[in-house]
Formats: structure tokens, C-alpha cells, sequence
């Protein structure tokens, strides 16, 4: 009979090769060697052993939750990016309360053609920006930064001296609306390009949460009141003394805040006032 006692066995390691760690030994091992990484290791080698960790279960998930808190914040984007294409519930629980501002960037940068300041507005879907600038109305795809078109709309050019104090815009809830208003007009527009109404008011305005009141306030201080499917004026809030400058209305439509300028020829109004019955 061979006698066979000197060949490796099932759960040996050996040296040559011929035999292998049992799989929970591997992952065992690989688990420390990540975490070894971690501890000890340099930045680049750090960011790897992440990667590796992203292979191995809930464990490597914990070991990259973990890393968010690294000294490093090249290894924090690291682990936050690789939680982001987690499917793990446990790794959407953890984005969820993490803020990432520390790893933002500039996306897209729009230059105006004159040196004031752009005016502008974002979709509720983050899809759309809509801004104005010398004159001109511009939509653009917020994803992207292209031009998606210009719309035909009157607004005042770079002959006024401070144009964001006449043009104010919003989208509406619904996303394919926009309220432009500047020097007097109230212009309801779809973002195709199709004017729906022409309404007398100005800057500022704001709208209901269920897109069907408008209100304008302005140089002549007073608040108007409209029917944002009709065009009809429905009716005109009497109080300040000096121009409004801004104007809030709540998601339900039965409250508005208004506030007056901090400085006029005329008076000096300088009050924030809440309407409501």
C-alpha cells in the first residue's frame, strides 16, 4: 500500500501552488488586506483597495461606508461614487443623510454678452434653465449646457441700466410654463415659444403651487391678483407706500407676502406684509 500521509490535504496550503485557500479563507483575506490598505496605505493605493472592496458583499460596503470619513477627501469621492452604483439598500440609506457639496464642480458656465448679472430660473425637474440677458430670453438644457432655443419675447436690452430690476422670470410647476414679466408686462409663455397671455403687471411675481393664481407687484404698490388659465385680473392689493420688490404666494394660494423698497423719493416704506383672510 502507498503510503500517502505526505500529500497535501484538502485544507492545506501549499507552497507550490497546487492547492488553493478555501473560499471564505480568500475572501477572509482579501477583507484584511483591503482593510490593511485602508489603515496604512497611500492615497492611490487607498482609492484600489476600494474598488476591490466593491466586489466583495455587504463587508466591502461596510469598508467603503466607512472610507466617506477618510482624512483623504480623493478616497471620501471615491467611496461616495462607488456607493452611488450600489444597489445595496444599506448604501442608499447612507447617501441619503451624506451631503456631497465638498465634491461639486462647475458643470456648464454661461457667459452674459454685457457685464450685468444673468436673471434666471430652473425647472422643477431640473431639466431646463431659462435666463435673460441682454435682451434676450434663452432656454438651455441644464444637462447638457446647449442652447435649446431663444424665445420671441420683448424685454429690455443693455440701454437699461440694471436690467434684473425689471425682469423677473419662473417656471411654472408643470414645467412647460414660464412667467415673464418686465417694465409693466406679464408675459404667460410656453417653453415652445407660444405666448398664452399678455397681463398688465411687473416684477416680481410668483405663483401658486397648483399653477392656477399669479401674483405681480411692482412700481406702482400694488399687488395684482390674476387666473393664471384665463388672463383675467381677479383683484388688486392696496398697502405699501414704496415699490415691491418681492413676493411670495403659498402652495395653497391663500397666503402672500409682500415687501416694499428700503429707499424712495416718495416714502419709505420698508415693510414685509402678510395677506391672508
Amino acid at each position: 500500500m502507498v503510503d500517502n500521509s505526505q500529500e497535501p490535504k484538502e485544507h492545506d496550503i501549499s507552497l507550490c501552488g497546487h492547492s488553493k485557500f478555501p473560499a471564505d479563507g480568500v475572501v477572509l483575506g482579501e477583507l484584511e488586506r483591503i482593510n490593511q490598505l485602508m489603515a496604512y496605505g497611500r492615497i492611490e493605493q487607498k482609492i484600489d483597495a476600494l474598488l476591490d472592496a466593491f466586489e466583495y458583499g455587504q463587508a466591502g460596503l461596510e469598508i467603503i461606508i466607512h472610507s466617506l470619513h477618510d482624512s483623504s477627501r480623493e478616497v471620501r469621492e471615491a467611496a461616495y461614487f462607488l456607493l452611488q452604483e450600489s444597489t445595496e439598500l444599506s448604501a442608499k440609506e447612507v447617501l441619503q443623510e451624506y451631503i456631497p457639496y465638498e465634491f461639486f464642480k462647475c458643470l456648464h458656465a454661461w457667459n452674459g454678452e454685457t457685464v450685468m448679472s444673468l436673471c434666471f430660473s430652473i425647472s422643477s425637474d431640473w431639466k431646463t434653465l431659462v435666463s435673460v440677458d441682454n435682451g434676450k430670453c434663452n432656454l438651455w438644457d441644464l444637462r447638457t449646457g446647449h442652447l435649446i432655443r431663444t424665445l420671441d419675447i420683448d424685454l429690455p436690452n443693455d440701454d437699461v441700466d440694471d436690467v434684473t430690476d425689471y425682469v423677473n422670470i419662473a417656471f411654472i410647476s408643470d414645467t412647460q410654463t414660464l412667467l415673464i414679466s418686465s417694465e409693466g408686462i406679464v408675459s404667460v409663455c410656453l417653453i415652445r415659444g407660444e405666448k398664452i397671455h399678455t397681463l398688465e403687471g411687473s416684477a416680481p411675481v410668483a405663483f401658486s403651487t397648483d399653477a392656477k393664481v399669479i401674483v405681480s407687484g411692482g412700481a406702482d404698490n400694488t399687488i395684482i391678483v390674476w387666473d393664471l388659465q384665463t388672463g383675467e385680473k381677479l383683484c388688486i392689493l392696496e398697502g405699501h407706500s414704496s415699490r415691491i420688490v418681492d413676493i411670495a404666494i403659498s402652495p395653497d394660494g391663500q397666503t402672500i407676502v409682500s415687501s416694499s423698497d428700503v429707499s424712495s423719493y416718495f416714502a419709505n416704506d420698508t415693510t414685509i406684509k402678510v395677506w391672508g383672510v
